[in-house]
């Protein structure tokens, strides 16, 4: 279970990355797939591993349509990057990747992109500490995404931004949370 939860978790994050990138890039890809590939090796017992990474590739695929379109706009706060209905297609993907383990936003607060997981069932305490080292592995495994878009955002938004991973309990408690 722990190993699926891990890929499961790893898929969206990749997901979610792929949603919301405003332009292609070479290193991103190559980012995301490293961890796809780490995500794989973590769970190599896990049957559905294989449906899961096409399922981001196929998802990837559709975001390139969409990032396409919108990378010539420029954007003079985070917030109208966010309202745009091209960007917005690609979350409302991201929220719907997490159905049934976990509620998925995503929002601007204080130039900040918030991509907010939050668990559906609660995760008991004896288990915490483990979600907790899985979940920091694989955000740490993506580090060089989250920068890469990062990068990729900044250059078509005019005021200084960041993104924020957060991971929540079901009672609403952060289990981890980082900045980039």
């Amino acid at each position: 279970m722990k190993k699926l939860l891990a890929i499961l978790l790893a898929v969206m994050m990749i997901l979610s990355l792929a949603a919301c990138s405003p332009k292609e890039n070479e290193k991103a890809d190559k980012s995301t797939t490293a961890a796809t590939e780490t995500a794989q090796d973590e769970t190599e017992a896990a049957e559905d591993t294989d449906d899961a990474v096409e399922e981001d590739a196929t998802t990837a695929e559709k975001s390139d349509e969409q990032k396409n379109t919108s990378a010539a706009k420029q954007y003079d706060t985070l917030k109208d990057y966010y309202n745009d209905p091209e960007n917005i297609k690609g979350l409302d993907e991201l929220k719907k990747s997490g159905e049934g383990v976990m509620e998925i936003d995503a929002y601007v607060e204080d130039g900040t992109l918030v991509y907010d997981y939050t668990y559906i069932d609660q995760i008991d305490e004896s288990k915490l500490a483990s979600v907790k080292e899985t979940l920091d592995q694989a955000i740490e495994a993506s580090a060089d995404t989250f920068t890469n878009l990062k990068k990729q955002m900044q250059d078509q938004v005019k005021e200084e931004i960041g993104i924020k991973i957060i991971y929540r309990n079901a009672d609403d408690s952060v289990i981890t949370e980082k900045e980039f």
